[in-house]
């Protein structure tokens, strides 16, 4: 396999193809928790790691999902500017460093009170503890982030 980032998508096909071919891959040693399979196709991708707003790999977006949890697609920060202070703020918990810290996936609805409603061309999360914080996206930014993000995307999943 190649040792240098490919610089077209006819290369980049080839080093997938190869990649496809190796079969089963384990995991480097230094790799671990849930994205290591995800940053083990990275690194044979010879891809840099970032989280940056844009593909991975020239205009494709490398993506890697190994079980029953919900898969990130992307991350868009919501409206109205500033509200993740508000949501961090009453809803974090202090983590070992003395940081507020805050991390929730929503399916719907949660244990935690949090539910996701569309309204007016709007998907807004609430909850029924403090109905006066809520982060919104606007569903044209989502639209839009879908199509720029998702339109040449490599998959790969663990059946």
């Amino acid at each position: 396999m190649s040792s240098k980032v490919p610089l077209s998508s006819k290369n980049a096909f080839k080093v997938i193809r190869e990649i496809i071919h190796m079969g089963s891959v384990d995991i480097p040693p230094q790799f671990n928790g849930a994205g290591a399979p995800g940053n083990t196709l990275e690194f044979l991708l010879n891809v840099k790691q970032n989280n940056f707003d844009s593909p991975d790999l020239l205009d494709w977006e490398i993506k890697f999902h190994g079980g029953n949890a919900l898969l990130t697609l992307f991350h868009k920060d919501p409206q109205p500017r500033g509200i993740m202070n508000k949501v961090v703020n009453a809803f974090g918990w202090e983590t070992e460093n003395g940081q507020i810290s805050f991390r929730h996936t929503i399916s719907g609805k949660s244990e935690r009170g949090f539910f996701v409603d569309n309204v007016n061309n709007r998907i807004i999360v609430s909850n029924i503890n403090d109905p006066g914080i809520e982060p919104y996206w606007d569903n044209n930014i989502i639209l839009n982030a879908i199509a720029s993000k998702l339109r040449r995307l490599f998959f790969s999943w663990n059946c």
